[in-house]
C-alpha cells in the first residue's frame, strides 16, 4: 500500500511540476499597470475593460468585437480608415485577454453579452444606434448581442463565425481539461496564430504581441471556459432570429481560412437569410481584417454606407 501511495505522491509531484515549467501566468494584471497611452480603462462590475473610442463621438458608432483569443489589436488596421469613413469605433478586449481583467466568471453567451452592455453603458451610449462588427467568436457575440437588443443595433458583420457547437475533445472534462490546455495547448496559443493568416510571413510581430496578455493570471481560465461553455452554444437560434428581423448583415471569409473553412459560409448565409450579404476573399486566413485589412475596410465601409441608422431607439434593456 505504501509503494502504492508513494507511486500516486510522485504522479502527482511530476504533473504538477510539467504544469509549473509550461505556466506562463507570472503575474496579477493590475488596472494601474496597464498602459493607457492607445486606450482606456472602463471599470464594470466585472473588473477593468480595456477599451479605445475612436472619431466623432456624434458619428455613428460602429463597435468591434475580437476573436476567442486574439486581443483588440486584430483590428488597429481598420479603425483609422472607419475613421476616417465617418465613423466612431469603439474596440475593447474581451473579459480575459488583452488587457481587460481576468474575472472567475462563467465565461458564456450571458458573460460576454453583459460585459458589452455594460461597457455601453459606461460610456453612455447605451442609447445609440450602433453597427457590430465582430471576427470569428467576436461575430457569435455580437449576435447574441443584437438578439438580446435588437432597438439598438443596425447591422451585424460576421468574419468567419461558428455556426453550430465546436468539439473540443478531452478539454470539455472539468480539472483535466484544464490542465490539458494550460500544458499542451495554451502554451502554443502564440505561434500558432500565424497559422490563421494566409501568407503569415508578411506579419512576424504577431506572435511576439500576443505573447503580452499570456503573462497575466487568469488567461488558461478564460479560455478554457470559453471553450468549455461559449463555443458549445448555437448560434444558429440567434442568428435566426436575426433573420426573422432581416437585420442587414455581412459576412466575410477567407478562402483559406483553416479554422473556420470557407465551405461553412454557404450554411452562415442560409440562417441569417436574405438580408446576409457574402463575401470570399481569395488568399485570406481567418484573421481577415488584421491580414487583408484593405479589402475589409473597403467591403465594411460600402456595406455600411447602405444601412439606415434607425432614428428611435429605445433604451437597452436591463
Amino acid at each position: 500500500m505504501a509503494v502504492v501511495f508513494s507511486i500516486i505522491i510522485l504522479i502527482f509531484a511530476i504533473a504538477y511540476g510539467v504544469l509549473h515549467y509550461f505556466d506562463t501566468e507570472v503575474e496579477d494584471l493590475q488596472p494601474e499597470k496597464v498602459d493607457t497611452l492607445h486606450g482606456s480603462l472602463a471599470l464594470l462590475n466585472k473588473g477593468h475593460v480595456y477599451y479605445s473610442l475612436n472619431g466623432d463621438h456624434d458619428a455613428p458608432l460602429v463597435v468591434l468585437i475580437h476573436g476567442f483569443s486574439f486581443p483588440s489589436f486584430a483590428w488597429e488596421r481598420n479603425v483609422d480608415a472607419l475613421v476616417s469613413a465617418g465613423y466612431c469605433v469603439l474596440t475593447y478586449d474581451v473579459y480575459g485577454r488583452g488587457f481587460s481583467a481576468r474575472p472567475d466568471i462563467a465565461y458564456d453567451r450571458t458573460s460576454f453579452v453583459s460585459q458589452l452592455n455594460e461597457l455601453l453603458e459606461y460610456l453612455d451610449l447605451q442609447h445609440k444606434p450602433l453597427h457590430i462588427v465582430g471576427l470569428s467568436m467576436g461575430g457569435v457575440i455580437g449576435a447574441a448581442y443584437a438578439t438580446d437588443y435588437p432597438e439598438q443595433v443596425c447591422s451585424l458583420t460576421m468574419v468567419a463565425p461558428f455556426y453550430q457547437p465546436i468539439p473540443i475533445g478531452l478539454l470539455k472534462w472539468p480539472v483535466v481539461g484544464d490542465y490539458l490546455a494550460r500544458v499542451f495547448y495554451i502554451p502554443k496559443l502564440a505561434s500558432m496564430q500565424l497559422d490563421d493568416l494566409g501568407e503569415s510571413d508578411r506579419i512576424l510581430d504577431v506572435a511576439h504581441r500576443y505573447e503580452v496578455q499570456m503573462r497575466y493570471k487568469g488567461f488558461s481560465r478564460a479560455l478554457v471556459r470559453s471553450a468549455q461553455r461559449f463555443l458549445q452554444t448555437e448560434p444558429s437560434h440567434d442568428f435566426v432570429q436575426l433573420r426573422d428581423r432581416q437585420l442587414p448583415s455581412l459576412l466575410l471569409w477567407g478562402d483559406r481560412d483553416t479554422i473556420f473553412p470557407v465551405e461553412q459560409a454557404s450554411t452562415v448565409q442560409a440562417f441569417m437569410g436574405e438580408t446576409c450579404e457574402l463575401k470570399v476573399f481569395e488568399g485570406a486566413g481567418h484573421a481577415l481584417p488584421f491580414e487583408y485589412a484593405e479589402q475589409t475596410n473597403q467591403a465594411l465601409i460600402q456595406f455600411l454606407a447602405g444601412v439606415p441608422l434607425s432614428s428611435d431607439v429605445s433604451p437597452a434593456r436591463a
